[in-house]
């Protein structure tokens, strides 16, 4: 994870070991030519983010309003901060009308996803993953949150095989 590569890059450069992470998307990784001894061959949180911000805004340009629901961790706050960012850049006048951070491995969204639904934003973006995005896909659809706003999943592909992502 993120955290771990932070906590072994320093030690890679202590002990000047080349060290290769495969699954640390975090930009800190890498910031003010931290890395030194250690290398990732994946990208980062920046561009990763920024694109999706891209993607949506010419699929969807008049768009006005979003919501946030990530994992309450650095990944899904660094998401959070970085898709915002771009949001703004692009597109000023977006207004964020819901951040939710629930905890990992929560097994209930029915607070988030009422939260979401009253805050009837015209794109809701999350990048949970794994367990926790499979209980929300399973209990939001059913809400019809995924037809009243459109919902960008970042790593949605992580449950495809497990769950049926609902159309659009």
């Amino acid at each position: 994870s993120s955290a771990n590569c932070l906590a072994l890059a320093p030690v890679a450069a202590q002990l000047q070991m080349p060290t290769i992470g495969w699954n640390c998307d975090t930009h800190q990784l890498l910031q003010n030519g931290a890395g030194g001894y250690y290398y990732r061959p994946n990208g980062n949180t920046v561009p990763e983010f920024v694109a999706y911000a891209i993607y949506l805004l010419q699929r969807k340009p008049d768009i006005k309003t979003i919501a946030i629901i990530n994992p309450d961790y650095a990944f899904g706050h660094d998401a959070a901060n970085i898709f915002k960012a771009a949001m703004k850049a692009f597109k000023p006048d977006v207004e964020v009308v819901a951040e939710l951070f629930p905890k990992m491995g929560t097994s209930n969204f029915q607070t988030e996803i009422s939260k979401l639904a009253a805050s009837r934003p015209d794109v809701i973006f999350s990048n949970m993953w794994g367990g926790d995005l499979e209980n929300f896909v399973r209990q939001a659809a059913p809400r019809g949150l995924f037809s009243s706003s459109q919902v960008v999943l970042a790593l949605g592909e992580t449950v495809l095989q497990r769950t049926p992502l609902p159309d659009g």
